[in-house]
């Protein structure tokens, strides 16, 4: 005589976070403080275009200083990242979350006390390299303690974190320059605000499990794991053998081509974006659009809502099908922005519209 099978409701069917309310606040919080970080990078990289015209005629800006300024920012991005990612595998990711959150903090609050181009040169290059050094963090540390299923959900979260930062910027800042024509020292350094706001809920965050098994400190890990993780995810965890990172690898044959085609994603997503997103309301004004600070706010309400919408269809759709069709929109947009700008300013600002929306 066989025994009935009664439906199970233990951890088989739902998952432990799902179950466990403590670990789904601590995931919820944790891809929080990281958005916090990208919000921050959004802000720090908006308020720049916004306040170009300002800073151009208060400190006698050269077209080499203006483009000097305004990729800052990018250049320190560049050197940022694989710093940020160096420490980060060397001394672990709790130590740099905090870290490059200070150099947010300081050189935010250094921006009221421009006095010199190359002092915003400066400043702004290090605050680039914090935030390169910050997507080199935060992401790999919601990546690792995030369950496969909700995975993509929480790291487009981080990208709309990061555009409405943009807009917050831009949107606060046109307001600043319009309503009571505030200083662009002020605007600059209205980061300063949420930088010190961020710093201090990512204080207490816990290291990274995976990190500490990449070290060989086991019995840490899985003790961080069980507070945090869903069941699943430590099994899998307590499987893991400690690796030792190795730059090199990136360029084996293994990993080569998709290293390569990563890069250039991104250098062709990237470029472009801060080009005219930086100069939106110089271009725009140049080119008959009447005013060009609210063109390119409008700008970039079009990026958040983008974003939002690769959110909500990433896992349902999937990374393949959303990321190629923006690139061929972005690829015909330049195409017109370089052969029409002569035109009409209707299809300039259409191209830029198309441009700066952005794939997950």
């Amino acid at each position: 005589m066989s025994t009935p099978v009664t439906p199970a409701t233990g951890p088989s069917l739902r998952s432990s976070t799902e179950q466990d309310p403590q670990k789904k606040r601590f995931l919820y919080k944790l891809s929080a403080v990281i958005a916090g970080g990208m919000f921050i990078d959004g802000f720090i990289l908006g308020g720049i275009g916004l306040v170009m015209p300002a800073l151009t005629s208060d400190l006698s800006l050269s077209a080499t200083w203006q483009g000097l300024i305004g990729a800052s920012a990018l250049i320190g991005i560049f050197f940022g990242g694989p710093i940020g990612g160096y420490f980060a595998d060397k001394i672990g990711r709790k130590p740099m979350f905090i870290v490059d959150l200070a150099i947010f903090l300081l050189g935010s609050a250094a921006q009221f006390f421009v006095a010199d181009a190359w002092q915003l040169f400066l400043i702004r290059l290090l605050m680039g390299m914090a935030i390169g050094a910050d997507y080199a963090i935060g992401w790999p540390l919601l990546v690792e303690f995030s369950p496969a299923r909700l995975r993509g959900k929480l790291m487009a979260f981080q990208e709309v974190a990061w555009y409405v930062g943009y807009l917050g910027s831009y949107a606060l800042g046109y307001f600043l320059s319009t309503s009571i024509h505030a200083d662009w020292r002020i605007i600059l350094g209205m980061s300063t605000v949420p930088s010190l706001i961020v710093f201090l809920l990512r204080l207490g965050t816990p290291e990274s499990p995976r990190w500490l098994v990449s070290k060989g400190r086991i019995d840490e890990a899985l003790a961080i794991a069980k507070e945090h993780m869903e069941e699943a995810d430590v099994r899998d965890l307590a499987n893991e053998k400690p690796v030792r990172p190795d730059f090199r690898k990136l360029f084996s044959p293994q990993y080569r081509n998709a290293t390569i085609f990563v890069c250039m994603y991104w250098v062709c997503n990237v470029t472009p974006y801060f080009a005219i997103g930086t100069f939106a309301p110089i271009v725009l004004e140049s080119l008959g659009v009447e005013d060009g600070l609210t063109g390119a706010l409008l700008l970039n309400g079009v990026v958040v809502a983008g974003s939002l919408a690769a959110m909500f269809l990433i896992e349902r759709v999937g990374r393949r099908k959303l990321s190629i069709p923006p690139m061929w929109i972005s690829a015909v947009a330049l195409v017109a922005i370089g052969l029409l700008a002569h035109v009409s300013p209707v299809i300039i600002l259409v191209s830029f519209i198309t441009t700066r929306s952005p794939p997950p």
